[in-house]
């Protein structure tokens, strides 16, 4: 599992292999940072992890055998991302409108955005369209991270002259 990434929140099953050539392996304990998780002590040795947030870890395994000797495997770094959720404002004045991704949650790498006017798709959090002629147009944003996407589309009125 070195260098993987998990949706938040996340339990992970983590296994290791032991062995000793003199001996028998007693234990197997599971570290995430400095804390121990779990204990195996039947092969294979495995655990879940407790339930875990958004951040980066470090998993270790210290295998312990029938002499009390231990042995502690090479430090195994995981990722658990915020899966995003698309939402967005915008105003509009007369034909131009100010879209704003901001209010989308979780981690988001990426925003794409589709003004429902074929004029194709455009990216960043924060942009500013105007549209040819008034109309109702439907708008959406994708957001995304490596681990997931998610889109909101709403109906967005644009008039010729701004409101008064």
């Amino acid at each position: 599992i070195a260098r993987a990434l998990f949706a938040a929140p996340a339990t992970v099953g983590i296994t290791a292999t032991a062995s000793d050539p003199d001996g028998t392996i007693a234990s197997v304990g599971f570290y995430l940072g400095s804390s121990l998780i779990g204990t195996a002590t039947v092969a294979p040795y495995s655990i879940t992890s407790p339930v875990l947030s958004a951040g980066s870890y470090t998993l270790t395994a210290v295998a312990t055998d029938n002499a009390g000797l231990s042995t502690t495997s090479a430090s195994v770094p995981i990722s658990v991302a915020t899966p995003p959720t698309a939402a967005f404002t915008y105003p509009c004045l007369a034909l131009t409108c100010t879209f704003d991704g901001a209010s989308s949650q979780g981690e988001v790498t990426y925003y794409i955005w589709d003004f429902g006017d074929t004029t194709g798709t455009y990216d960043g959090r924060l942009v500013t369209h105007t549209y040819s002629r008034p109309g109702t147009y439907t708008v959406s944003l994708v957001v995304s991270n490596v681990i997931s996407v998610s889109s909101a589309t709403r109906d967005v009125t644009v008039r010729k002259s701004a409101r008064k």
